[in-house]
């Protein structure tokens, strides 16, 4: 990730947690599928999910999970910042 998309992921991660807040289940895993996530990354990615939503803190190693997945994301092409925060919102492809 460049500096770039760290800096504007940081200014709009606010917006994304609260959007990850309001999802229900199913929203959730849309939103995990729409990441091409399997096996243990998309369960990862659902207990992250899990934490925002009932505002636990995320333990270091969970932290550096997440910092990967939404690097993974954006590096192999799957998903742009605009895109993350359409889908969160509600919209999306």
């Amino acid at each position: 990730m460049g500096m770039e998309q760290f800096m504007k992921a940081l200014a709009i991660f606010p917006q994304i947690v609260e959007s990850i807040k309001k999802m229900d289940e199913q929203e959730k895993m849309e939103f995990v599928e729409k990441l091409g996530l399997e096996g243990e990354e998309k369960e990862t990615a659902c207990n992250i999910l899990t934490c925002f939503q009932e505002g636990k803190t995320l333990s270091p190693g969970q932290q550096g999970a997440a910092l990967k997945l939404l690097e993974k994301a954006m590096d192999l092409g799957q998903i742009d910042l605009a895109t993350l925060f359409s889908n969160l919102a509600g919209g999306g492809p």
